[in-house]
């Protein structure tokens, strides 16, 4: 220290920067930016801000595997699609959690910190999605990540948005894409209802600060099943928020697109659905369509 440093001047925000940035920057010990931040706790509103921008730089260090390529689907007030294409985002991270649950971000060495780690959920989980491919794979992350959901006092509530691939394995349920006659309700075969039962039991386990995005990457059109493994998630007391997504090269050769993108949407999240008259109600039948008439 030069001899014409004073202690208020060793306090400035300036100072503090340097001094939580080396911590993380530098040293990259866990040790080292909790005695910083342990330091700078005098003054937590100046502080706040410097810590949350070194939460963010910590986040551009985190690979990013893609995007999710997908749309977002929705019913207006008056039936009417909504669509919202969801993009490559630079400022986004996408995690695809393996078997194991361990999200890339669970190996960062603050992690170790309690609190830390829970403000720097706070800050950056906007910016993250968890993409899963298999239940076992959530239901490791859910139970990972209930010890860093219990928010400690002046900390806002953690908000994390996992998203569901429900058909991912490509060899199993490419078919379901096809559309084609047959004598059973469509992914029977599949055991589609098996599939996303499964998904289900799984997703009632997650916490209520979790948004939810179930990205139909194969269509489904046995509604009536699809309406009664997903009823939890319409329950009074479903633990998450839920968005529709597809993956529109999945639905490409489907006649009357949107009217199965809103039985989709309807299903899942409750709703009407008016039949349209042009719609061959013994075509859908044939190629083995369910409960696709009436309220929802």
């Amino acid at each position: 220290m030069s001899v014409d440093e004073s202690p208020a001047a060793r306090n400035t925000p300036a100072k503090k920067a340097v001094s939580l940035t080396a911590a993380w920057r530098t040293s990259r010990r866990t040790d080292a930016f909790e005695q910083a931040a342990k330091q700078n706790r005098e003054n937590p509103m100046e502080i706040g801000e410097i810590r949350n921008q070194i939460y963010r730089d910590v986040l551009r260090g985190v690979p990013s595997d893609g995007d999710l390529s997908a749309t977002v689907i929705t019913l207006d007030s008056n039936g009417d699609l909504i669509e919202k294409a969801i993009g490559a985002n630079e400022t986004n991270v996408l995690d695809v959690v393996p078997k194991s649950g361990v999200a890339k971000v669970f190996k960062l060495g603050l992690a170790q910190l309690r609190q830390q780690f829970n403000e720097f959920l706070s800050e950056t989980a906007p910016e993250m999605t968890f993409l899963f491919t298999q239940p076992d794979s959530l239901a490791n992350f859910a139970e990972l990540l209930k010890a860093y959901l219990t928010t400690p006092k002046g900390v806002r509530p953690v908000s994390v948005t996992v998203a569901i691939s429900l058909f991912s394995d490509h060899k199993k349920f490419a078919k379901m894409a096809k559309w084609h006659e047959t004598s059973m309700a469509h992914g029977y075969k599949e055991k589609a209802e098996e599939h996303v039962k499964e998904w289900m039991e799984v997703v009632q386990i997650l916490s209520s600060n979790v948004k939810l995005i179930l990205l139909f990457n194969q269509p489904w059109f046995d509604y009536r099943s699809l309406r009664g493994v997903t009823a939890c998630l319409r329950s009074s007391d479903a633990g998450c928020t839920t968005d529709v997504a597809v993956t529109k090269r999945a639905w490409k050769d489907v006649p009357d697109k949107d009217f199965h993108l809103k039985m989709t949407v309807a299903s899942t999240q409750g709703g009407d659905v008016s039949f349209p008259s042009e719609v061959d109600v013994e075509a859908l039948l044939k190629h083995g369509c369910r409960g696709f008439r009436g309220r929802v």
